[in-house]
């Protein structure tokens, strides 16, 4: 725990995050950074493709919502700073994504593994046969990991992407692994003495994002993981929150330490991921006006479009 807010610590310093900050985190996952405020993730259960761990959401005073990062579910100009760790490499539509947070926040940051890593360690976005076993066990998810979709770099604020074409597969796995094989490379050793290799790391301000996508993924890989909106209302109304000492304990160091000096209302915040209105709660669910509802399971909004009640 303690190196956990020294860390967190670390963090705000580095990204500038000032006390009346209101900070969104985008794929906050089971790991939420200290110093976010609201918590937003696709995916509240393990997925193939997504290792969120439901156990682990909402576990604090936090507001948490299902969202897409590619359709916001806030007002504009909602937020002081987003942070967004490790979503840029899994969406179909990242230009979507640059849009919505420009929209939405002032400024923000941006971290995906770098190319680098993707190439040593990321997996692949397609399976492959007849590839040796010695070449396949050196990659951390197999033949591949399906929802990394791009290799991404970048330097201040412009980002540059490009797919995992099939085209280059036997490229990318012989340079891993000779990379692996034939140097004296180390993870853990590389990463402590160059971590500039292991993540792209994007600041921005002011709509200050420039993007550039160098070729586009494959059409067999467009459609994204497809939700079940039913079993996601059945799982978040069966969250129990457990009260123990260590996340009282937690929750008042956030506080005290790290939470937003801003006063907000979440619900004031929140709008149809379809349409961007506001939306108002009305008997359990969150209703807007043009579209439609969307439910509220256990306090916790699930503003996918895919939730839309007509």
């Amino acid at each position: 725990m303690i190196r956990r807010i020294l860390r967190s610590l670390k963090i705000v310093k580095v990204l500038s995050i000032k006390k009346n900050h209101l900070v969104l985190e985008i794929g906050s996952g089971a790991n939420p950074l200290l110093r976010s405020d609201v918590c937003m993730d696709k995916y509240p259960f393990v997925t193939k493709k997504h290792r969120t761990s439901l156990l682990h959401i909402n576990v604090d005073e936090r507001p948490f919502i299902v969202g897409d990062a590619q359709s916001l579910p806030f007002l504009n100009n909602s937020f002081d700073f987003i942070i967004a760790r490790h979503v840029l490499e899994h969406l179909v539509h990242p230009d979507k994504f640059i849009a919505e947070i420009k929209r939405v926040g002032k400024a923000g940051y941006i971290a995906s593994p770098s190319p680098f890593i993707e190439i040593l360690h990321g997996g692949f976005q397609h399976c492959a046969e007849n590839i040796p076993e010695d070449i396949i066990s050196e990659l951390h998810h197999g033949t591949g990991t399906p929802g990394h979709k791009w290799f991404i770099a970048g330097k201040k604020n412009t980002i540059f992407m490009a797919a995992k074409s099939k085209n280059i597969y036997s490229i990318y796995l012989l340079l891993g692994y000779f990379i692996k094989k034939r140097t004296k490379y180390s993870k853990r050793s590389f990463s402590k003495k160059n971590r500039g290799w292991m993540e792209t790391i994007i600041f921005w301000e002011n709509d200050s994002i420039n993007l550039f996508i160098l070729n586009d993924i494959d059409e067999e890989h467009k459609l994204d993981e497809k939700i079940d909106v039913s079993a996601y209302i059945k799982g978040l109304g069966s969250v129990e929150k457990k009260d123990t000492l260590k996340k009282r304990m937690k929750s008042i160091l956030r506080k005290q330490i790290f939470a937003t000096k801003k006063k907000y209302e979440i619900y004031e915040l929140l709008a149809c991921p379809i349409c961007n209105r506001n939306i108002k709660k009305n008997n359990g669910y969150l209703v807007c006006e043009a579209c439609g509802k969307f439910p509220v399971v256990n306090n916790i909004p699930i503003l996918l479009p895919e939730a839309l009640m007509k």
